[in-house]
């Protein structure tokens, strides 16, 4: 609910008015962290969403969900080393949870040029859900790497089946077109 509000543009402190109206009053702190720390994801604020995500990890640690976002918050202030820890710590978490888990992909191929371990996370996230978009985004992101468009743009047509919101798949699908010489294909 949350990131959906900020997705359509509302702005993070009405969120968190609305959210914490409610809440019992030793809530009140972390949900507003919450709020603020995806609000922040949202406006493209990386620094700042990796701050609120760290002083939320403190108070709520080792949740899946927290560790992947910043990790995510990480890789896109260009710390690969740091968000490689963090993926590597969501996972040992909940080895289970997708979220994010192919823009882990993204980190392995092209900042640590990984194949094992890439061919290793796109068979993982496979084997636990078949269903969501992130198996099939780091399943093409491993055929991309290894130099099979076709069957890469296969898999992210099968995200983007499985999810037409998953921007992960849209991005890397305008890159393989991209690539392939299809500029016309890639928007």
């Amino acid at each position: 609910g949350v990131q959906a509000l900020l997705r359509i543009g509302v702005s993070p402190n009405e969120v968190s008015q609305a959210v914490c109206s409610d809440a019992r009053a030793e809530d009140i702190e972390w949900l507003s962290n919450f709020v603020q720390a995806h609000g922040a994801c949202s406006l493209s604020q990386h620094k700042t969403a990796l701050d609120s995500f760290l002083q939320l990890n403190k108070r709520v640690p080792q949740q899946h969900s927290v560790l992947a976002r910043i990790a995510e918050q990480y890789m896109e202030l260009g710390d690969e080393n740091s968000a490689a820890k963090y993926f590597y710590k969501a996972r040992a978490e909940d080895p289970k949870a997708l979220d994010l888990m192919d823009k882990l992909a993204v980190l392995l191929r092209d900042s640590f040029n990984d194949r094992p371990r890439l061919n290793f996370l796109a068979r993982d996230l496979m084997a636990i859900d078949e269903t969501r978009p992130e198996p099939w985004v780091a399943a093409a992101i491993f055929c991309d790497y290894k130099n099979d468009p076709m069957v890469a743009l296969q898999f992210v047509s099968k995200a983007l089946e499985l999810d037409p919101t998953h921007v992960q798949a849209y991005h890397l699908k305008g890159a393989l077109q991209l690539a392939m010489n299809q500029p016309e294909l890639s928007v």
